[in-house]
């Protein structure tokens, strides 16, 4: 029987920015670089947005509109476990306003673009590093959350190419947010990761701030798109 969904249900959009040093942009094996286990890598923040799940239709049309909640080191004086242990809260927050849900009803639904890849392993990784929190609370704040993860989802979505040179061979494979957005008709380019760390450096913080609210709204953008598609 599957989860029955009510006023209660809430969506929870984020995204994390993260810093790795010059001397450590390389990895082993796969493209991304980001490796919390290796020194001098850190969270540098993120945007947040907690949304009723089922009213959809009730969210501002523009996603400009949509108030977003941030978390950001330069904030905190550089301290990065201060700023996780708020947006840990913030987390617990989200839980608290479906407090009393029965067993049936929806777990918390976090949505972001690559989020079960890198920014909920990366974030409770940091946590658990820093001290934050122990390992049992970190694991059922973030761990008992149905990830809906929409560059897993958008493997469904074959761009033109793709389908006209498909002869057998196609493999399943997570899509990036600017291939999500050209197929949805969102006007929005992501820059590489490489590209913050470079802002970081040179203190270009409401670059960073800009870039990561404009994931987030490309993300709710696209969840409203694709909704629209899987069901309409």
């Amino acid at each position: 029987m599957g989860a029955k969904f009510t006023k209660k249900t809430r969506t929870l959009f984020f995204d994390l920015e993260y810093q790795v040093p010059r001397d450590a942009q390389s990895s082993t094996y796969g493209s991304l670089l980001a490796n919390p286990g290796r020194v001098n890598q850190k969270i540098l923040g993120g945007s947040f947005c907690l949304l009723e799940s089922t009213e959809v239709n009730n969210w501002p049309e523009d996603v400009e509109k949509i108030v977003l909640h941030n978390f950001w080191i330069w904030d905190y004086d550089n301290d990065e476990k201060k700023m996780l242990e708020d947006m840990l809260q913030y987390f617990r927050n989200s839980w608290d306003v479906m407090k009393g849900k029965e067993d049936r009803e929806a777990d918390l639904i976090v949505c972001g673009i690559g989020i079960s890849r890198f920014d909920m392993p990366i974030l409770a990784y940091r946590c658990n590093e820093l001290g934050v929190a122990n390992n049992a609370d970190v694991w059922e704040l973030l761990f008992t959350t149905k990830q809906v993860d929409l560059s897993n989802i958008g493997i469904s979505y074959a761009s033109k190419k793709q389908k006209k040179g498909f002869k057998g061979s196609w493999v399943l494979y997570p899509k990036t947010a600017n291939e999500l957005c050209r197929e949805f008709g969102i006007k929005s380019y992501k820059p590489s990761g490489k590209r913050v760390w470079d802002m970081y450096e040179n203190k270009e913080f409401d670059g960073i701030v800009k870039r990561t609210e404009g994931e987030v709204r490309d993300t709710i953008e696209l969840y409203r798109r694709m909704r629209k598609r899987i069901f309409s």
